[in-house]
């Protein structure tokens, strides 16, 4: 038993002698404990509001495919042939070739591993294998062409007049807004826009003629977009439709507390308008909503 035990002991010594020789961790960890640890990290930020909104996508793209795929293989032994194994059985499990955009978000999710493997010493440096992005670029959505985007602009009423009442009627209300601000901007559909809350415009004249200002925050670094000639109508209408805001002033409303924090693509109510009811802002769609 004792010589058994001296040969282990040896065996170990011999082993972290080899690995401290020729650059290896001492300590190694499968993918999945380490990629946790990762997604642990990511998610303490976000609840702290100190973390990139991009978090969310990597953490899913662990949880979907790498911990799926890599889960028990030690994270030292990924190598140029696992990742290509990986690369083909993600397409399978995907059904299709993933855009450039999404190979961009996964390898910045193991990136992320990586560097929690290796700032706990589990991997050395040098030791992380390339990951290639030869995805295919996204798809440009189709563009209005200036008739269509004004017979759109000018049929909205009438397709707001045809919509049922309660949500429906008081979404194409909200759409309508939404449509002319995002067209008079430039501001992004999505996350762009759905993060804007009052207190991120800002109105100021110039020529005597009032401009609005809005601080814009999404995928992309925090920029700011000015407002057409106009664009303050758009944001005064959706103003008077919202219960708990309507019955202030709209300049004060900007810089008061109950206003200050409020969403500003809300329904009456003033609860943010989900991302189903505004997606599909779209030329298909609307062309065929609003004929």
């Amino acid at each position: 038993m004792l010589e058994d035990a001296k040969q282990v002991a040896r065996d170990h010594y011999l082993e972290y002698h080899f690995r401290a020789k020729h650059d290896l961790p001492i300590v190694t960890k499968r993918f999945e404990d380490v990629a946790k640890l990762a997604i642990a990290d990511m998610q303490r930020q976000l609840d702290a509001d100190a973390g990139r909104k991009v978090y969310k996508d990597y953490i899913k793209a662990l949880n979907l495919y790498f911990i799926p795929f890599f889960g028990k293989t030690f994270i030292t032994n990924i190598d140029h042939e696992r990742i290509q194994d990986f690369n083909r059985w993600r397409i399978r499990q995907m059904g299709r070739e993933p855009k450039a955009s999404t190979l961009n978000t996964h390898n910045s999710a193991m990136n992320r591993v990586y560097d929690e493997a290796f700032a706990r010493g589990f991997v050395a440096q040098g030791k992380v294998p390339i990951l290639s992005n030869k995805g295919e670029g996204a798809e440009r959505r189709l563009d209005f062409r200036r008739d269509e985007y004004r017979t759109l602009i000018r049929k909205l009423p009438h397709w707001i007049d045809r919509g049922k009442g309660g949500k429906s009627r008081d979404m194409r209300h909200l759409l309508r807004d939404y449509v002319l601000i995002l067209a008079n901007t430039g501001m992004r559909h999505g996350t762009e826009a759905q993060n804007l809350r009052w207190k991120h415009v800002t109105v100021f004249e110039e020529n005597d003629l009032e401009y609005v200002e809005f601080y814009l925050h999404g995928k992309t670094k925090p920029h700011e977009a000015i407002g057409r000639a106009g664009t303050i109508g758009y944001l005064k209408r959706i103003h008077a439709r919202t219960e708990a805001i309507k019955h202030m002033d709209f300049y004060a409303m900007l810089t008061a507390e109950a206003g200050f924090a409020s969403v500003l693509f809300a329904r009456w109510n003033g609860h943010r308008a989900s991302a189903p009811d505004l997606q599909g802002f779209s030329k298909g769609r609307w062309t065929a909503q609003v004929p």
